[in-house]
Parts: C-alpha cells; structure tokens; sequence
C-alpha cells in the first residue's frame, strides 16, 4: 500500500472510532436527560409530600387545639354540676 492509502485507512478509522465514541455520547445524553426528568418528577413529588405534611400537621395542631377546649368544657360542666348537686 502507497502512504496515500496507509494515511486514507487510517482517517476511516478515526473517522469511525469517531462516530462510535458519537454513538455513545448520544446515549450517556439520553440517559442524563432522562436522569434530569425523573429528578425533576422527584423533586415535584416531594414539594407535593411536604405541602400534604404541613397540613395534616396543621390539621393535628387544629385537633389538639379543640381537645383542649372540650377538656376545658368538661371540667366546667363538672364545676357546675358539683355546684348544682350542693344546691
């Protein structure tokens, strides 16, 4: 083979191992943008999970709030009942 041939072999080498190497970056692309997708989807899921946290937190703090006054209302009834029962 002449140096033209050897040098035009060569470059279709390169030229392949190119577009393999090509090939292959294209994928990993893929599979980060998918990566990205599905920790964006995550990241949604979680604003969704702490936002539904706070308001059974809040609706907890609400119940317990209202067990407080049922108390306090049960021990007035009690108060004025002893009293009552003195009459």
């Amino acid at each position: 083979m002449s140096s033209i041939e050897n040098k035009v072999d060569s470059l279709i080498e390169i030229k392949e191992k190119y577009e393999k190497l090509l090939k292959k970056h294209q994928k990993v692309a893929e599979e980060l943008k998918k990566l990205k997708e599905k920790e964006e989807t995550n990241e949604g899921l979680k604003e969704k999970a702490n936002n539904c946290l706070s308001k059974m937190q809040i609706e907890i703090n609400e119940d317990e709030s209202l067990e407080h006054k049922l108390d306090k209302l049960e021990t007035k009834i009690d108060v004025i009942s002893s009293k009552l029962m003195n009459c």
